[in-house]
């Protein structure tokens, strides 16, 4: 029963947006996400082991509910706004208090393989059969396009980790492929993001294993890095509206990546008429703007209400007070909603996690699946910096990736799944 509700967690998680465009309700989904981890850990008779983080999770949530009381919101708004991060820590608690075997622990496994590569098969899909749609992120979601570049960074990393450890160039090319998911939303972030997560994990690799840069992995790695970058060059016409407008058809490969660059560097930096529309520009807005506010602002934000008077028109819907149009990441979410506080509580939460899977890392003999997925998890920790500092929010918010790497952090980190990832003959999927 309870390998049964995991693996329906899962499932459902990353078929919500396909769920929500058949015509089930949205709200329905929210609450079978919510209520699955509960069911979960109320089905286990004995005392729960209390996982990595509980005093963390809970102080956010504090904060949080404070926040909106505090800002006329009440404390069913602070709930839900720190609902998505409450969840991933269910799943956490929930792996951390199972006692799965091995062969449950491949089906779950095996499961959110296939549900990765799902969003591969419909990205596909979409390209050949539809029109590419920045809402459409696979069969996860409908309604926005941010998980469309957080999503295949995430899943490459567990493959670029694969290719590292096993040393096998399926990996990553498998890895590789996941740019389709955004490539199919018309996302332009995967085409920097996807080199840079690379070559942080190789050396962060290298530095762990003690090892010399200079192999035959590391020219493996630079070739990748100049086909992918002269794909890129080939794709670029088409890659998103933005670039169609840049007239790059008459340009060599090299040419249309020097306009690429050049034109988000301009893009990043974009305040028009005083009102900020990028992210670069609306991060300094608003450290600027709740720096010379009162002390509360700076404590405890201006509700989620500040975030909601957001939208794409100055004028039309911009945050007027801090004139704001468009370019919030994670942390300037948390800081503008809930306060500096809360922000930095969101924060050390996966500092810890990080820090609890280095120290597995560096003093445990792993098999190579567990060393595979403990790197994954450490590379990830990565992914969420870049996400939650300098992109959006998507690594917590929705669900589909801090419910994942929790549930694989988890894995690695409770005590009775050790066996698992130190025997030798161990696979894991």
């Amino acid at each position: 029963m309870r390998l049964f509700l995991f693996i329906l967690f899962f499932i459902i998680l990353y078929n919500q947006g396909l769920a929500t465009r058949w015509g089930v309700p949205e709200e329905l989904i929210k609450v079978l996400l919510m209520v699955l981890p509960v069911v979960f850990l109320f089905l286990k008779a004995k005392w729960l082991r209390v996982a990595p983080g509980l005093p963390i999770v809970c102080l956010y949530v504090l904060w949080a509910v404070i926040s909106s009381v505090l800002n006329g919101e009440g404390l069913l708004q602070g709930l839900m706004y720190s609902r998505d991060l409450v969840i991933g820590y269910l799943i956490l608690l929930g792996i951390y208090n199972s006692y799965f075997d091995i062969k449950s622990i491949r089906t779950i496994n095996r499961t959110i393989l296939l549900l990765f590569f799902l969003q591969v098969g419909a990205a596909i899909f979409e390209i050949l059969f539809l029109e590419r749609w920045e809402s459409r992120v696979g069969t996860m979601y409908a309604s926005g396009g941010g998980i469309a570049t957080t999503f295949p960074i995430f899943a490459f990393c567990f493959f670029f980790s694969g290719y590292l450890i096993m040393n096998k160039l399926k990996y990553l090319i498998i890895g590789a492929s996941f740019t389709l998911v955004g490539y199919a939303s018309g996302k332009l972030g995967i085409y920097f993001l996807i080199p840079i997560l690379a070559l942080i994990g190789y050396f962060l690799y290298s530095k762990l294993e003690k090892r010399s840069i200079m192999n035959k992995q590391t020219l493996s790695i630079l070739v990748g890095l100049f086909v992918f970058a002269f794909m890129l060059g080939i794709i670029l016409p088409s890659a998103d509206s933005r670039t169609e407008n840049l007239n790059l058809d008459n340009l060599s490969v090299i040419d249309r990546i020097e306009a690429f660059v050049s034109f988000s560097e301009k893009d990043n930096q974009m305040i028009v008429d005083d009102y900020t529309i990028s992210r670069n520009a609306t991060s300094m807005r608003i450290i600027e703007e709740t720096f010379k506010r009162p002390l509360e602002v700076f404590l405890f934000g201006q509700g989620f209400s500040a975030y909601q008077a957001m939208g794409h028109m100055i004028g039309e819907g911009a945050f007027e007070e801090y004139r704001i149009v468009y370019g919030i990441v994670g942390w300037s979410y948390d800081a503008l909603v809930i306060g500096w506080p809360g922000m930095f509580l969101h924060f050390l939460f996966f500092l810890l996690i990080f820090s609890k899977t280095l120290t597995l890392y560096r003093k445990t003999q792993l098999n190579r699946f567990g060393k595979t997925i403990v790197f994954a998890c450490l590379l990830n920790f990565v992914t969420f910096l870049v996400n939650y500092f300098f992109y959006n929010y998507s690594f917590t918010v929705g669900g589909w990736i801090i419910c994942t790497h929790l549930y694989f952090t988890g894995l690695m980190l409770a005590p009775q799944y050790r066996s698992f990832i130190t025997e030798a003959d161990q696979k894991l999927f």
